[in-house]
């Protein structure tokens, strides 16, 4: 085996370790919190794996058709990641995926397919090509290397901006974690992109698996932290309050500037509540009020129940209710004194919902 053959295995296997083992905390993360944004950003990390898998492979293959089919398999892999990142980006930033950029990125996917299956050759495709003491290299084309790139940087420019929209929206003393995955991104993408002009200047083609590689590892750290920061940007939340069991309020959080009379809302809630449960003969209360633009998300409990004003309803949200609902019940049987009882709740808020703006 050459030294350049032997550099390559040591970069890409590090790389692939790397890859695999960031696709594996993001797994586990979701597991864990059963968040469904997760499981996007990991998929797209185990799409990249095989990708470094097979890319540091396939040069020291006996056959070039062995050759052609591993490197079609990593590039088809690696852009599904891409897909797969467009997705959660669209996932973060709005809660749905845009019909229009899917088909035009399903497009681009299917395009870049088409060209490594169809092995369309010069000038159009890509060229696997024997380098001495190396072993196959395959050389996209002119046609090839644009779509890729549209492709790669346009996802790229999207992640880029959520990421320096979560940093820029997030809380003074939470700047860390939102700037940790702006700098991932830069240098996963924009890293990769200078990493591919330096293959051609110093022939080690794995580097440009290393340096995704420690892209994708600081996003996947940086991510898993607190996966909650993904949802920084879709919602707009303008109230939490805390009701009693005879529906007084006793404890609100302003997340907007709003004027709001709580007495008569939160009468009219309890109002409504007990209007559906007469009407329909249903001992469960209703948990989503649409009023507009907004919606109200409500659990009414025997002895406690709280809201939330929002521009969207979520899972999310609904959870960390419930969160501050469960603790708030202790609270309370603990029978503290008011300014006790609003500093804990206070500290429950930043726990459960302190990826909001204005907490």
């Amino acid at each position: 085996m050459s030294d350049a053959l032997l550099i390559h295995f040591i970069i890409g296997g590090f790389a692939s370790l790397g890859m695999l083992y960031s696709a594996g905390i993001l797994l586990k993360s979701y597991m864990g919190n059963k968040l469904r944004i997760s499981i996007y950003l990991a998929i797209a990390n185990i799409s990249l794996a095989v990708w470094a898998v097979h890319s540091t492979l396939y040069p020291s293959v006996s056959d070039l058709d062995t050759a052609c089919i591993m490197y079609e398999i990593g590039v088809i892999a690696s852009y599904f990641g891409m897909f797969m990142v467009f997705v959660f980006v669209e996932r973060a930033k709005k809660g749905s995926v845009s019909v229009s950029k899917s088909f035009v990125y399903g497009t681009l996917f299917g395009a870049i397919s088409f060209l490594l299956l169809a092995r369309v050759p010069p000038p159009n495709g890509f060229a696997m090509n024997t380098i001495p003491d190396f072993g196959y290299y395959a050389a996209a084309q002119v046609p090839f290397i644009i779509l890729q790139l549209i492709f790669m940087l346009s996802v790229a420019i999207q992640f880029t901006k959520m990421t320096y929209e979560m940093f820029r929206h997030s809380d003074v003393k939470n700047k860390q974690q939102p700037l940790l995955l702006l700098i991932g991104s830069f240098i996963a993408f924009y890293g990769a992109m200078i990493a591919i002009v330096m293959v051609e200047i110093f022939f080690v083609p794995s580097m440009i698996l290393l340096v995704v590689a420690i892209g994708v590892f600081i996003i996947a750290i940086s991510f898993t932290k607190d996966p909650r920061v993904a949802y920084i940007l879709p919602y707009d939340v303008v109230l939490l309050g805390i009701l009693d069991e005879t529906g007084v309020p006793i404890y609100t959080h302003k997340f907007m500037s709003v004027d709001i009379n709580e007495s008569v809302f939160t009468g009219a809630l309890s109002a409504i509540t007990t209007l559906m449960k007469h009407a329909l003969g249903t001992k469960e209360s209703i948990d989503l009020v649409e009023a507009g633009e907004y919606k109200i998300i409500l659990e009414l409990r025997e002895k406690i129940g709280g809201y939330i004003i929002t521009n969207r309803g979520g899972k999310i949200l609904r959870d960390g209710l419930t969160n501050i609902l469960d603790n708030i019940e202790k609270i309370i049987t603990e029978e503290k004194d008011e300014k006790t009882f609003e500093n804990e709740t206070n500290a429950l808020v930043k726990k459960y919902l302190g990826f909001l703006r204005g907490v």
